[in-house]
């Protein structure tokens, strides 16, 4: 049978892979985070380094014990804006419904 979209079976072909390696990531990410808080008050952004590390633990970890993507693509669209929202915070954002949706969405 022949392919008709080799791109599209070449990336499926990828996430597949992805998810077959879970913990790797996670056991990555944890070790990334590790390794990078003592460092990270040095930095003029260490604190956003810390913030997108505690983020890709907590999508790698929702991959790990996910049995299939959609856990996978719930944690990425939770953790996004999370992210975005306490970056946005870590900048100064003074506005209190800001700071509330980030102390609940983190």
């Amino acid at each position: 049978m022949k392919v008709r979209f080799p791109r599209i079976a070449a990336s499926q072909a990828l996430v597949g892979s992805i998810f077959g390696q879970r913990c790797f990531y996670l056991f990555i990410s944890l070790i990334g985070l590790i390794v990078a808080a003592p460092f990270a008050p040095e930095f003029e952004h260490g604190r956003h380094l810390i913030n997108v590390a505690q983020v890709l633990v907590l999508i790698a970890a929702v991959a790990a014990v996910g049995r299939s993507t959609t856990p996978f693509l719930i944690a990425v669209l939770l953790g996004l804006p999370a992210l975005v929202v306490q970056l946005m915070v870590l900048e100064g954002a003074d506005d209190p419904g800001v700071v509330a949706f980030s102390a609940t969405a983190f």
